[in-house]
């Protein structure tokens, strides 16, 4: 199956993004913000350049049509798989940066903060942020595999996009953008209309607690999101642009999404699933999110997947959502239900 812009998924994920970019100049427009014209010229730069690249990969895939000897063959995939993974990487280059931009925006008309709220969300459920912080630090370890996972999300993203498109799993690879790009949709709204600093910001823990975490945990993003909030931030730059939503948690989504779209990929589904769910502990003690954030994040990635997939005339089922059980499982399930039947017999 080969890569298309022209199915119903496709024409989605191109107007979601058509949405940010009409929502980053409206809101540019009402809020006098300037963007850093270096980044922007960095950015068609490099964009530009990597359309050349493409250009080459269809004429190699064009001028190599026919050609049915092994290297030939070999040659002509790899040129295909190329020219697909450049078409999503700038796809999603566009995307991430138009979102950018807009979650920076979105906290302008200074709604106010929840972080309260969500803490209260915490304690009702009997989850205690600052205690978890601070058993995850007395763990070194753990906090250095924390640390790894949650900055795990591009690298995760990159290897799905090449797997998929070399195994020639484009439908997957669709489902996947779409649901990256209709989720991201939910999470700007809602960032917007219920803002929050973070759970460092709201329990501010003694630095001893998170001496094993990076130094700015969780707290990269106070200086510019205050700035949005009291309306002195000026300039938006995309090279020094930093993730600044806490409610929901869009590292959560990433990797309920990933590991969905690599389901069918035998030999990494359930790594991916195993590895999810340690990027999305990650996110409490690293991301500085509460746990209501997660559960938030969770649910939009439920629902964008019942959506996507019905879109893409899919029908949902809860075994649709995970990769088939491992060999040695399924033979030893098979053993142990027919170990009773002998036995009656």
């Amino acid at each position: 199956m080969a890569f298309s812009w022209q199915t119903p998924l496709m024409r989605l994920a191109c107007a979601m993004l058509a949405l940010y970019v009409v929502a980053d100049v409206a809101f540019l427009a009402v809020t006098g913000i300037a963007v850093s014209m270096h980044g922007l010229v960095t950015l068609a730069l490099s964009v530009l350049g990597v359309f050349v690249i493409a250009a080459v990969m269809v004429w190699i895939a064009r001028r190599l049509e026919g050609d049915e000897d092994k290297i030939g063959r070999a040659l002509r995939r790899t040129a295909i798989t190329g020219h697909t993974i450049i078409q999503v990487g700038v796809f999603f280059v566009l995307l991430s940066a138009a979102g950018a931009l807009l979650s920076y925006l979105v906290v302008t008309p200074g709604f106010p903060l929840r972080d309260a709220h969500f803490a209260a969300a915490d304690h009702m459920i009997g989850f205690d942020w600052v205690a978890f912080l601070s058993w995850v630090n007395d763990r070194p370890w753990l906090a250095q595999i924390l640390l790894v996972a949650y900055q795990s999300s591009a690298a995760q993203m990159a290897l799905l996009i090449i797997v998929l498109s070399w195994l020639g799993q484009i439908r997957n690879l669709q489902q996947y953008i779409a649901l990256y790009a209709v989720s991201a949709c939910a999470v700007l709204i809602l960032s917007g209309l219920f803002p929050a600093l973070g759970a460092y910001a709201y329990h501010a823990p003694d630095p001893s607690l998170f001496s094993n975490m990076t130094g700015n945990a969780g707290r990269w993003h106070l200086d510019a999101y205050n700035a949005l909030i009291d309306g002195t931030f000026s300039k938006f730059d995309w090279k020094a642009a930093e993730g600044i939503v806490s409610f929901p948690s869009f590292h959560t989504i990433l990797a309920i999404i990933t590991a969905y779209a690599m389901r069918d990929v035998r030999q990494l589904a359930w790594p991916f699933y195993v590895f999810s769910l340690v990027v999305i502990l990650s996110t409490l003690p690293e991301g500085g999110h509460f746990l209501i954030d997660i559960f938030a994040g969770g649910a939009i990635a439920l629902v964008a997947i019942v959506a996507i997939r019905r879109i893409d005339g899919q029908r949902t089922r809860v075994r649709d959502l995970f990769p088939p059980a491992p060999a040695r499982l399924t033979v030893a399930a098979n053993l142990a239900t027919k170990m009773p039947e002998q036995a009656r017999s």
